[in-house]
């Protein structure tokens, strides 16, 4: 900058942002920062574990985006799921004759069971609702669970099994519904016209450690027989000793009760997970100096930013084809990224929509594993994870690459894609890539050598590109005849160059003359010194004979 004062009278640009302090979570910019990494990472923890009522594993509420389920014998109903056994609903508003008529409610209930037993042995699971309502509600959970696995690439409609009834205190009137234990669950239909029926997951069964930790935290209650390995029996877990285990810990505790309530809705886990890494793993997640950034001195300047990337421009005089193992097309930025990857530097690859990211975090991945290293790829849509893995298969990689996301994340399919990659075993010997490099580098090097002939300056200071890119840009010319393109150093083509610019001022000087003027006479198309001399002979002699008419 010239420190001049800007024109009042000229658009200004926007003030820049102030600087983002990456201690900060979003939604925390005008809060005061904590000046220990303890109390960062305990405001990170409060953030990612949500002790709200907002939040359904606490407070859950039988809305339109939950089905209700009788069920008369959790425990078995739940082995058969466990076995693989798929279930139909059955509406029982539609079923039961005396529904609407004015009955005790007990009796109401007892006529509820036994239709849901029943219908049990059928192969059914009662729901409290009339078909059209749970048809409309199991419409709507089909579609948001299919939707959360196809953006996010985790299932997220569970079976939730058994409910604790909790108060915040004895004599509070209002009481909360939390579920104790989530069946992974599905649901499937042949068609849009077809029933529903509803199977369990091929998935881990979670304990709801979000109520465990709330209780832990609100009402100094600790469940250690819930909080590691689950009771299990013969046929899987063991739901009977799993309820009676929380109904005994909370029989003392004033509004707290236990029921036998089984609901199908969905649930997200996802920011508990992180919350559980950060506080059983904080020393560990510190290894990384990027996190330990974060945690103790996030007000100071990164040290792992502080040398510089490899510059593009640099890359082929520094490296040999052979030192980069990138199989997808990338220019000189990509390569770039996959060296820095390579070196183990810290970066943010940023680019707009369509400039290659995908395409050079696969290249970044295959040279990683071809220096014998292991990648971790997260992203929070799996499409991110789907694109990149179907440019590494395409290159051959794909059995390299385990997926832990989406319906490719159960037990079967994780084990039968680390069996491939286990038996997987390249085809090429050393010595082909050693060859397939030489070819390379050699055909690198006459594409540069090309480049940095197109754009060298020549004897008459500028290059043969520059000198294509006047031409190009069009205009009046004419013909030049040189011995050699060395002709003219930079000197002579600066003297042709004013004498052309003179030129071309004499001719603007006369161009507007009458053509059938005096001129006219001339006669002559072609110059020369001889015809010069003549002419000017002439001139003297016409001006002596003016001056001696006048006279």
């Amino acid at each position: 900058q010239d420190g001049s004062a800007p024109d009042e009278g000229a658009a200004q640009p926007a003030a820049l942002p102030r600087p983002l302090d990456l201690g900060l979570l979003p939604g925390e910019l005008s809060v005061e920062a904590p000046s220990t990494a303890m109390g960062r990472i305990e405001r990170w923890q409060r953030k990612l574990l949500d002790l709200s009522l907002g939040n359904r594993l606490l407070n859950f509420r039988e809305t339109r985006g939950a089905v209700p389920l009788l069920c008369v014998d959790i425990s078995g109903t739940e082995d058969r799921l466990a076995h693989g056994e798929v279930f139909r609903l059955l509406a029982l508003k539609d079923e039961n004759a005396v529904s609407g008529r004015d009955i005790a409610a007990d009796e109401a209930l007892r006529i509820d069971r036994d239709l849901a037993r029943d219908a049990l042995t059928r192969g059914q699971i009662a729901v409290p609702l009339s078909a059209r309502d749970m048809t409309d509600r199991l419409t709507e959970l089909y579609r948001k669970s299919r939707s959360d696995l196809s953006e996010g690439g985790t299932n997220t409609l569970f079976l939730a099994v058994g409910f604790l009834r909790w108060k915040r205190s004895g004599d509070d009137a209002r009481s909360y519904r939390a579920p104790l234990l989530l069946l992974p669950a599905r649901l499937d239909r042949r068609s849009a016209q077809s029933e529903f029926r509803l199977g369990q997951l091929e998935d881990e069964v979670r304990i709801n450690a979000t109520l465990l930790e709330m209780l832990k935290r609100d009402f100094e209650l600790r469940i250690p027989e819930l909080e590691g390995d689950l009771p299990r029996d013969d046929s899987g877990l063991d739901i009977a000793r799993i309820i009676e285990i929380l109904r005994a810990r909370v029989r003392d505790v004033a509004g707290f009760e236990v029921v036998e309530d089984v609901a199908l809705s969905t649930f997200s886990f996802a920011k508990y997970l992180m919350w559980k890494d950060l506080v059983d793993r904080t020393d560990s997640l510190r290894e990384s100096r990027l996190v330990a950034h974060l945690v103790d001195n996030p007000s100071e300047a990164f040290a792992g930013a502080a040398s510089p990337l490899p510059r593009p421009a640099e890359i082929d005089r520094r490296h040999g084809p052979g030192d980069l193992l990138a199989p997808l097309a990338a220019d000189s930025s990509q390569l770039s990224a996959v060296l820095a990857a390579a070196e183990g530097r810290d970066f943010v690859l940023i680019g707009p929509p369509g400039t290659g990211k995908s395409q050079t975090i696969a290249n970044i991945i295959a040279d990683q594993l071809g220096r014998g290293r292991t990648v971790l790829f997260v992203a929070e849509k799996s499409a991110a994870l789907d694109v990149v893995h179907r440019r590494l298969t395409r290159t051959g990689l794909g059995e390299a690459v385990l997926e832990l996301h989406s319906n490719k994340a159960d037990r079967k399919t994780v084990l039968a894609q680390l069996g491939r990659s286990w038996d997987r075993a390249s085809a090429a010997a050393a010595q082909d890539w050693v060859r397939v490099a030489e070819d390379l580098r050699l055909t690198r090097d006459q594409l540069n050598a090309y480049v940095d002939a197109l754009h060298r300056p020549g004897t008459q200071g500028f290059s043969v590109f520059q000198a294509i890119g006047r031409v190009a840009a069009g205009g009046p010319g004419f013909a030049l005849r040189f011995d050699n393109k060395d002709s003219h150093d930079a000197e002579g083509w600066a003297r042709l160059r004013d004498l052309a610019a003179d030129l071309g001022t004499r001719h603007r000087s006369i161009r507007d003359l009458d053509p059938a003027g005096p001129l006219s006479l001339l006669d002559r198309g072609a110059w020369s010194f001889a015809w010069q001399d003549r002419y000017l002979a002439a001139a003297r002699a016409l001006r002596m004979a003016r001056t001696a008419a006048a006279e």
